[in-house]
């Protein structure tokens, strides 16, 4: 069994959508760990990472944090793959209709896909070639069981909510990516 990676202490992690809900609980627990987080995210996270405000649909944006970190002379660890945009109910109740199928706009579902699969292939791309060069490192792309099975969406009927179809695809194309990068 490999080892390098029960000690957390002192590694770098990169942490894509970082200051969201799950992001944020990952990030937490490597610092809990010992590691140096790096955050890639639009917002910042409450926390002492080292944020970078970054579009990570911009492969212009991720080869500047890339040039950062290279000139930090930081070796990255492990990256992790985890923003995603998630639809969640609110308090409000108006996502429902904008959610289903047939209604649900084509804008939307380009946004859901750039985030949470082109993100991940460019982050994937940049840093895990750099990781390469250095011999080092460990990808996590975080997928959902809605990757694998569809939602029953009748959990969401008290909140008038419904899970969009590009959650379940985007999370099926994590899977995916991971499988051919592996």
């Amino acid at each position: 069994m490999d080892t390098r990676f029960l000690d957390l202490k002192n590694k770098n992690v990169v942490i894509t959508g970082g200051a969201g809900f799950l992001g944020g609980q990952i990030s937490g627990a490597f610092l809990k760990q010992g590691s140096k987080v790096f955050v890639l995210d639009l917002k910042k996270p409450k926390g002492k990472f080292t944020y970078f405000k970054t579009d990570i649909t911009s492969e212009i944006n991720l080869k500047k944090v890339l040039a950062i970190l290279k000139k930090k002379n930081i070796k990255i660890d492990i990256l992790i793959n985890c923003a995603a945009k998630d639809h969640v109910p609110s308090k409000k109740n108006e996502n429902k209709n904008k959610l289903s199928l047939e209604n649900f706009s084509e804008k939307v579902w380009k946004e859901d896909l750039d985030i949470g699969l082109t993100g991940s292939l460019l982050t994937t791309k940049i840093f895990g070639s750099y990781m390469a060069q250095k011999k080092n490192g460990i990808i996590l792309n975080i997928s959902s069981d809605l990757g694998i099975i569809a939602p029953n969406q009748n959990i969401y009927k008290k909140a008038n909510f419904i899970k969009p179809i590009s959650y379940s695809v985007v999370k099926h194309g994590i899977i995916g990516l991971t499988k051919y990068t592996a």
